[in-house]
């Protein structure tokens, strides 16, 4: 082979990769999130943009390659936005389940020595409780504002800044992702996702066989962003450009019947408890579902009868 030889297209596994080819591919494909009762719509475009941001953002209070960020969020585009922008400039994304005790939760924190923390607004006790005890937390930034008129802490970070920078680049096996386990024996435990497994998964959940997603695909994550990651979703809608319905907190039968019936939304993941819900609430009010082709169940056992 002589020295001349270049590969063709050796591009290196990384998230912001897949987010760029998102907005430049299907600029209008459309994220959709439900927050505090609001249906707010976003493009990949637009999301690829504020995740530069949040970049900009995280670099300038000095969040380091390698740093761990954590998050206390519902399913909603900023939520997505960080899934994107901590790991694109080599930060990792410690997805906090609120779900867990608050020691655990302390516990967590401490282990993994996050060096900010973005939250919702509805887990602000939750925050007062643990904050004390978390000395390696430098940022505490809120999702959401209390006043209309006054930017979040998160608005307010990604305002001061353009998006004018070039993602960097650097090895895909840099670890992108922390997710900790919860109802093992002793405390939780931490399990790192690197760039390159993350996507690779993405084209695995993607494939007909799997989770058949593709540009056509409306998908509704019902299972929470702080749950493995929603079990792919965030990046299998990305990889492939298919809208993707984020439903935020409220995830009772009423509310997700009506955003798989106004968006459309042709296929959906979740625990079984959930679909209970929603199916006792089209039996009672004798509706149904024509879009949706297909859910996806895991978490616990799902019964034969619910199924038919």
């Amino acid at each position: 082979m002589s020295s001349h030889a270049s590969h063709a297209m050796d591009i290196p596994f990384l998230l912001s990769n897949l987010l760029q080819g998102a907005a430049r591919h299907h600029k209008h494909g459309e994220i959709v999130s439900v927050i505090n009762g609001q249906t707010v719509r976003h493009t990949y475009a637009d999301c690829e943009l504020r995740a530069r941001k949040l970049a900009q953002g995280l670099k300038a209070m000095g969040v380091q390659h390698g740093d761990r960020v954590a998050t206390l969020a519902w399913n909603d585009h900023r939520h997505y936005e960080m899934y994107f922008g901590i790991p694109g400039i080599g930060a990792i994304c410690h997805t906090v389940n609120p779900r867990l005790f608050v020691e655990q939760i302390i516990y967590i924190i401490n282990n993994a020595q996050d060096v900010a923390l973005f939250y919702s607004a509805d887990f602000q006790e939750l925050v007062d409780k643990v904050r004390p005890h978390c000395p390696s937390v430098r940022h505490w930034l809120c999702l959401d504002s209390a006043d209309d008129s006054v930017p979040s802490d998160y608005e307010a970070l990604l305002a001061q800044h353009e998006g004018d920078m070039v993602w960097p680049e650097f090895d895909e096996r840099s670890d992108a992702f922390l997710c900790y386990t919860s109802g093992t024996t002793g405390q939780p435990k931490g399990v790192l996702y690197t760039h390159r497994s993350t996507v690779i998964h993405a084209y695995a959940v993607s494939l007909p066989d799997a989770q058949n997603v593709s540009a056509l695909s409306v998908l509704m994550p019902v299972v929470p962003m702080f749950h493995a990651n929603a079990w792919e979703s965030p990046f299998a809608t990305t990889l492939t450009g298919a809208k993707l319905v984020l439903p935020g907190s409220k995830l009772d039968g009423a509310s997700l019947h009506r955003l798989i019936d106004q968006e459309g939304v042709t296929m959906s993941i979740g625990v079984p408890t959930v679909w209970f819900n929603v199916l006792s609430y089209m039996q009672h009010n004798n509706v149904r579902v024509p879009t949706l082709k297909r859910l996806l169940l895991g978490g616990s056992p799902t019964p034969l009868s619910m199924i038919e």
